[in-house]
C-alpha cells in the first residue's frame, strides 16, 4: 500500500496573510489601549517633571498606521465575506473611532472637523435645511393692472420677484 504525502493546500494567489484574525484583534485593542495611556511630560511652576496622561484621538488611518496596513486594505478586510469574524472585528473598531468622534461633537467647541471625519469616513449625511416659500398666486389676465385691488398688486409684485430669482439662480448654478 502506497504512503500518502500530506499536501498543502494550494495558495489562491497573492502572498500570505499578514496577520490571523485573532492578531488583527489583538492589535486593534493594543491600538486603543496605546490611544487611551498616552502620556505627555510636563514641567509646573517649580520645575518639577510630571507626566499627564493625553489620550490621543483614535483614527482610521491611526488604526493602519498601528496595524501596519493601507486604508485600502482595512476596506478590503471590513468587506470579507469569508471571514466574518475579520469583518467584525474591523466594524467593531470602526465604531468605537466613530464613538470617539461622536462625542467630541458634544464636548468639543470646534465641531468641523468632526463633522467632516464623519461625513467622510462614516456616511453620515448633514444637510442644511433649506427654506421652501410657497405662494399661492392668483391674477387674472383679463383685468387690466389699474383695475386690480392692493392685495392682487402685492401678489404680482411677489410674483416677479419670485421669477427674477429663479432666473438669477439658473443663471449663476
Amino acid at each position: 500500500m502506497p504512503t500518502q504525502i500530506a499536501t498543502l493546500p494550494k495558495n489562491k494567489g497573492g502572498a500570505p496573510r499578514k496577520y490571523t484574525t485573532q492578531t488583527i484583534v489583538d492589535k486593534c485593542n493594543e491600538y486603543f489601549k496605546a490611544c487611551k495611556s498616552n502620556f505627555e511630560q510636563i514641567v509646573d511652576d517649580k520645575g518639577n517633571v510630571k507626566d499627564v496622561i493625553k489620550p490621543i484621538p483614535p483614527t482610521i488611518l491611526g488604526l493602519c498606521c498601528h496595524l501596519d496596513i493601507w486604508r485600502e486594505t482595512l476596506q478590503l478586510w471590513e468587506a470579507q465575506t469569508n471571514d466574518i469574524r475579520l469583518s467584525n472585528t474591523i466594524k467593531k473598531a470602526k465604531q468605537v473611532i466613530e464613538t470617539y468622534a461622536e462625542i467630541q461633537l458634544f464636548v468639543n467647541p470646534r465641531t468641523a472637523g468632526v463633522i467632516f471625519n464623519l461625513c467622510n469616513n462614516f456616511k453620515h449625511n448633514w444637510k442644511q435645511p433649506t427654506a421652501k416659500t410657497e405662494i399661492e398666486i392668483t391674477v387674472s389676465p383679463t383685468k387690466p393692472l389699474d383695475a386690480l385691488t392692493d392685495d392682487e398688486l402685492e401678489q404680482v409684485v411677489q410674483a416677479r420677484r419670485l421669477l427674477e430669482l429663479t432666473d438669477s439662480n439658473q443663471q449663476n448654478g
